[in-house]
């Protein structure tokens, strides 16, 4: 799970996301800024809603790293390890951003009225 300590708490300053208790490598250092760059940039436009709801984005990506780990760890040697993550993040990162917005539409539909298409 994604530590909570890596997103700062709504009260935080902008650059205040703290990262003591997150491995610290090349790509999660460059994850943690870039999420502290967006919850930044919320605050500033005053976004307060969306970054009350950030716990359910936290899950919803811990859910998808679970799966990309397991998908990893069921390939049967290290070439087809590797193949399985950069695939895997490039092709299902578009594949998380087409899943999420057919889930709007669904979700309009049933919140908002009208057909979901």
């Amino acid at each position: 799970m994604i530590p909570a300590s890596v997103v700062a708490a709504p009260s935080a300053g902008p650059a205040e996301v703290d990262t003591s208790n997150h491995a610290s490598t090349a790509s999660s250092t460059a994850a943690v800024a870039a999420v502290a760059d967006v919850v930044a940039t919320l605050r500033q436009l005053g976004q307060q809603d969306l970054l009350d709801r950030l716990d359910a984005y936290v899950q919803a990506a811990d859910a998808a790293a679970a799966a990309d780990l397991q998908i990893v760890a069921a390939r049967p040697d290290i070439d087809a390890m590797a193949e399985a993550v950069v695939l895997g993040n490039v092709l299902g990162d578009a594949l998380l951003s087409a899943l999420r917005r057919l889930a709007q539409v669904s979700r309009s539909a049933e919140q908002f009225g009208g057909a979901a298409s």
